[in-house]
């Protein structure tokens, strides 16, 4: 299974998020353009901000699980 990690901090919580089901092509465009994402003001990367990335950059669904 292929998978991609997402990690934030703010320097007192650590936030790791595993995103898997995208090829190699669509996890290289989400890093592309998560550089735009994370330079808006106020972003902040959680299961809901990554998941409408992944809708708005591929026009896939993403699901939530733990």
């Amino acid at each position: 299974m292929q998978r991609s990690f997402w990690i934030t901090s703010d320097g007192n919580t650590a936030v790791c998020l595993m995103l898997t089901g995208l090829d190699v092509d669509e996890m290289v465009a989400l890093w592309i353009a998560f550089d735009a994402y994370r330079a808006l003001p106020g972003f902040s990367l959680s299961a809901t901000s990554l998941g409408e990335i992944v809708k708005a950059e591929l026009g896939v669904i993403a699901e939530f699980g733990n």
